[in-house]
C-alpha cells in the first residue's frame, strides 16, 4: 500500500493498493475505487512525489509484478489522477520474485530498494536503471521503509528485528537498532514498516507483527516506545493480518 498525496488539495489524495492475484487499485480516501490496472502477480508498491526525470517533474509509482520478475513505473497525472505506465524494467538478485519495495532520493538521485525471501536487499539507481549494492540477510525482508530527510533507509528482517543503513550505495554496513526478543514485546516475527515524519523533525518507525495484528512504535534509534492493536468500534474497522500499509502524519 502507498499513498499519492494530492498535488492541488489533500482531500484528492489516493490510495494505492495491490491486489497480490490481479493488480493495482487505486482509491479514494473515501474507499472508491478511481482506477484498476491489471498486472498479474503484483506485489509491493510505493511513489516518489516530485521527481524530475530529465526532462519534467513527475510523480513517480513503481509497481512489483511478481510474474514477470519486474518493476512497472507509471506517472501519476495531477489534474485526473490517473496512473499511465512509462516504463518496465527487469530485476535480479535472487532466485525469486522481491517481496518488498521502496523508493529513496539519496544525493540528488532517485533509488529503488527491493527485499527478497532469501534476505537479500538490491538497490538499483532508477535513470539509468543500473544495480548500485546488494545487501544480505538472515531471513527474508518483508519490508523497507524511507526517511528522506536524514537519508536513512531501515528494513524489517522477518525473525530477527530492524536494520538501518545509509541511502547512498556507499553509506557502508548496516546495524541492528530492534531486535525481536522471543515474543516478550508480543510480536515474533516483523512483517511491515513505515516511517512516520514528524512535523518537529523527529522520526518514528512503524512496524507489525503479521498475523499477531499487533502494531509497534519506536524512535529513529529502534528504542521501544509502545505497543498496541487497532480494533473495530466507532466507525473504525478492526484491522486483521498486518502485513503491510503506509502510514501518514498530519
Amino acid at each position: 500500500v502507498a499513498i499519492w498525496a494530492g498535488s492541488r488539495a489533500p482531500g484528492e489524495s489516493l490510495i494505492l493498493a495491490s491486489d497480490k492475484s490481479s493488480g493495482l487499485g487505486v482509491y479514494d480516501l473515501d474507499g472508491g475505487q478511481v482506477q484498476f490496472i491489471q498486472e498479474a502477480q503484483s506485489g509491493g508498491v510505493d511513489v516518489a512525489h516530485g521527481w524530475f526525470n530529465g526532462t519534467k517533474t513527475v510523480d513517480l509509482v513503481a509497481l512489483v509484478v511478481r510474474s514477470q520478475l519486474s518493476v512497472y513505473f507509471y506517472e501519476v497525472d495531477g489534474s485526473t489522477r490517473a496512473l499511465r505506465r512509462v516504463g518496465q524494467q527487469t530485476v535480479s538478485g535472487s532466485t525469486g520474485p522481491p517481496m518488498a519495495l521502496e523508493l529513496h532520493r539519496s544525493q540528488g538521485e532517485l533509488y529503488l530498494f527491493l527485499g527478497y525471501d532469501d534476505g537479500k536487499i538490491v538497490q538499483w539507481k532508477v535513470s539509468p536503471f543500473a544495480e548500485a549494492r546488494t545487501l544480505s540477510f538472515g531471513s527474508a525482508v518483508d519490508a523497507i521503509a524511507s526517511d528522506e530527510g536524514s537519508d536513512t533507509v531501515y528494513f524489517s528482517e522477518r525473525s530477527r528485528g530492524i536494520w538501518r543503513v545509509g541511502g547512498s550505495p556507499d553509506a557502508g554496513e548496516p546495524s541492528l537498532i530492534f531486535e525481536l526478543d522471543g515474543g516478550t514485546h508480543g510480536m515474533s516475527e516483523l512483517k511491515g514498516l513505515e516511517v512516520v515524519s514528524q512535523p518537529g523533525g523527529d522520526s518514528l518507525l512503524v512496524a507489525s507483527g503479521g498475523s499477531a495484528d499487533l502494531l509497534s512504535i519506536h524512535d529513529a534509534n529502534g528504542s521501544l516506545r509502545a505497543t498496541f492493536k487497532v480494533t473495530g468500534g466507532a466507525g473504525v474497522d478492526e484491522t486483521a493480518d498486518l502485513f503491510e500499509r503506509d502510514v501518514a502524519a498530519a
